[in-house]
């Protein structure tokens, strides 16, 4: 995945019959989603800066089996000035 810097937005989805969670490492307290069966969609806005960031889930024993990904975020383009 990638995206430009800046407001970047997750939707975070899940049609599982457990919840889940999904955060950023080093920026769990600037966004943490979560989904359950019940409220299976969630979505937050951070404020990220060019670089790989590593996504994953909190629940215990999640990201041990896998529930991690990265994003990686891009220079933001140039106005067309």
């Amino acid at each position: 995945m990638t995206a430009p810097e800046g407001e970047v937005t997750f939707t975070y989805e899940s049609g599982g019959q457990i919840g889940h969670t999904l955060t950023i490492e080093g920026l769990e307290s600037d966004l943490l989603l979560k989904v359950t069966p019940a409220a299976p969609l969630d979505t937050g806005t951070i404020q990220l800066e060019e670089g790989v960031y590593i996504l994953y889930c909190d629940l215990k024993g999640h990201r041990e089996l896998g529930m991690e990904t990265t994003i990686e975020i891009t220079d933001a383009p140039e106005s067309a000035g």
